[in-house]
């Protein structure tokens, strides 16, 4: 990896990759979580590919008439648009249901992504940590897969991400509001405990932002609500920490064993966008 340096349109602490490889459960999480991160790799030369394990094709509203088939060209075009604004054009698409992920066999799961850590041999993988962030049980299920296919390859290294506890604290209320967490809020890491922090600031913060509005059909009815100077420093940290050792038993234990709600109900196939 290339050494950090502070950046005017960041604060950077930790390494760069050369190669990055993003795996998320829906398109727009990898905006989300990593938005800046992508957009800095590209700026520094590096690549980064993008494997989306669903479509989301349920991330609407009960009313939307589209057929899930109509939903997912929706979302798959808006993540293909996202990537094209900061110039990531390797993104590829599992298509495994939505709100089905923790359905499917991790080892299934697993099977999809290591052809493509084979493939793109990154430098640094990044996917959720066993909290899903939200607590979403989609993103519990594709971080247990990316860490089981990074332990089946060994190649570079692997980071989950994380929110600091300062983060965490300064948006309770916000979140308490809405109902941001599927089941207990994410626990909070200390800075010091985080192997890569980007605070994204002016022009970055500017593209980030860019990138999410992509992502229209998921984004802009939370930046409304939000409102817009809220949403900008809502979105401004990207933090990633190391698994530990009992995260890494965790998802040897899941591929092994299998799912504990439904094993092997189907195998995805992953295909480039």
């Amino acid at each position: 990896m290339q050494n950090s340096h502070a950046l005017p349109a960041h604060d950077i602490e930790g390494d760069i990759p050369r190669r990055l490889l993003g795996v998320w459960a829906h398109p727009d999480d990898e905006a989300y979580l990593s938005g800046g991160l992508m957009a800095e790799v590209v700026a520094r030369g590096g690549t980064v590919t993008v494997l989306a394990l669903t479509d989301g094709e349920l991330g609407f509203a009960d009313d939307d008439e589209r057929p899930h088939a109509g939903r997912s060209m929706l979302r798959r075009a808006e993540l293909r648009e996202a990537m094209a604004t900061i110039g990531v054009t390797d993104v590829r698409f599992v298509g495994a249901p939505d709100g089905s992920l923790d359905r499917l066999d991790t080892g299934i799961v697993a099977d999809e992504i290591v052809p493509v850590m084979k493939e793109v041999r990154p430098e640094l993988t990044v996917t959720f940590g066993p909290d899903g962030m939200t607590g979403h049980g989609d993103h519990v299920a594709c971080g247990l897969a990316t860490t089981s296919a990074w332990l089946d390859t060994g190649i570079g290294e692997l980071r989950f991400a994380a929110k600091t506890t300062d983060w965490l604290d300064e948006w309770r209320p916000f979140h308490d509001a809405v109902g941001a967490w599927m089941t207990d809020e994410p626990t909070g890491v200390s800075p010091a405990d985080l192997d890569l922090v980007l605070d994204v600031r002016g022009a970055a913060l500017a593209t980030k932002r860019a990138v999410l509005r992509c992502h229209a059909s998921q984004t802009e009815p939370l930046a409304g609500l939000m409102g817009e100077s809220d949403y900008l420093r809502w979105i401004d940290q990207e933090a990633f920490r190391s698994p530990t050792s009992e995260e890494l038993l965790q998802a040897v234990v899941s591929a092994e064993w299998g799912s504990p709600w439904t094993p092997k109900t189907c195998r995805p196939r992953a295909v480039a966008a």
